[in-house]
């Protein structure tokens, strides 16, 4: 699970269908919060703090508000259309 989700961040195509089905059978058995969801949050802030940093250091100031902005959602990426 880990790695689809870190493909999807990197931009990379994942399995979609995989991904959905993986995250309705950890509701269905009741263990996505114990099994998934803390995990995926601490990663997930990991993950955009080190982003956060790599492209501060290597652009200037308006191309990483239009980073942030991608980030927040405020523009579409690649992986931003999921489905569960």
């Amino acid at each position: 699970m880990d790695y689809i989700l870190m493909t999807c961040r990197m931009g990379e195509t994942v399995d979609r269908t995989l991904l959905k089905h993986l995250l309705r059978m950890f509701s269905a058995l009741g263990i996505y919060s114990e099994s998934f969801e803390r995990q995926f949050l601490e990663c997930t802030a990991d993950f955009y703090a080190a982003e956060g940093t790599r492209f501060m250091q290597q652009t200037d100031v308006p191309d990483y508000l239009k980073h942030v902005e991608v980030c927040k959602g405020g523009l579409p990426l690649p992986c931003s259309r999921h489905a569960w």
